[in-house]
């Protein structure tokens, strides 16, 4: 007798996209959190905007390489990511070109 298993999601593919889109809200809605708290800006933007990030990358990752789960959570995670680090990037960049 043939019986399929039901593939479940990947835990961490979830995790990885519950992460970014936390912190494309906290990006969205606290765009200027920098200048709320000038003592430590730098640290936390650092960490929020591209340290979590790439956790969430890596546990994307992670969630695309188990096998016998479903792809789409840790697929989404990982694409939201890279766009996160790209929008962060580009700010980056437009901030220290007209910073001139």
């Amino acid at each position: 007798m043939d019986v399929e298993v039901e593939k479940k999601h990947s835990e961490y593919g979830i995790a990885s996209l519950a992460i970014t889109i936390i912190v494309i809200i906290l990006w969205i809605a606290g765009l200027n959190i920098a200048s709320l708290t000038n003592y430590f800006s730098g640290y936390l933007f650092v960490f929020l905007f591209l340290g979590v990030p790439v956790a969430a990358l890596i546990l994307g990752i992670v969630g695309l390489i188990q096998k016998k789960r479903k792809k789409i959570f840790p697929i989404l995670g990982i694409v939201f990511s890279i766009l996160e680090l790209f929008a962060v990037g580009s700010l980056f960049v437009l901030i220290m070109l007209y910073s001139q």
